[in-house]
């Protein structure tokens, strides 16, 4: 998916990629959260696994094509040329340490609220998914000027 991302990247941009990332994953979550409480009502429970392997696939999918590749992209993008290199490693060290939170705690959230867990993964991937659109810029084919000009109106 890496390479992927790569070809896609320049060719739909940056903000397109992540946005795709929010709505993918939040409807995996949503789809997850729908087959589980389908499959225990006894609504096709063979089809409704089968769902859920499907819409978790989406996830994986999502993250690999937005921002598992594009978040160091933009950072590299939008930021001047001094500050690059600690803010890519800032970056990166908050989208590990993201990843390996949500690893861990998961199991435990899971064991605490059952499939209703999945619902905090979908108010949260629509909530950055609405930051995204609203908040951050397309960084394809424009300068860092033209893009720190987007940020005065903030």
């Amino acid at each position: 998916m890496t390479f992927a991302a790569m070809a896609l990247m320049d060719r739909l941009g940056r903000r397109v990629l992540i946005l795709t990332t929010w709505v993918g994953m939040c409807t995996g979550f949503a789809t997850i959260f729908a087959a589980v409480s389908l499959s225990q009502y006894g609504y096709f429970p063979v089809l409704m696994q089968n769902l859920q392997v499907c819409a978790m696939v989406l996830i994986i999918m999502a993250f690999a094509v937005g921002v598992g590749n594009v978040e160091g992209f933009l950072i590299s993008e939008m930021m001047p040329i001094y500050a690059k290199d600690t803010l890519l490693s800032i970056g990166q060290t908050l989208n590990w340490l993201s990843n390996l939170t949500v690893s861990t705690f998961f199991p435990i959230v899971f064991e605490a609220l059952g499939h209703w867990s999945y619902l905090i993964f979908v108010a949260l991937t629509f909530g950055f998914g609405v930051f995204t659109y609203f908040k951050v810029p397309e960084t394809k084919g424009r300068t860092l000027e033209q893009i720190n000009m987007e940020f005065d109106f903030y």
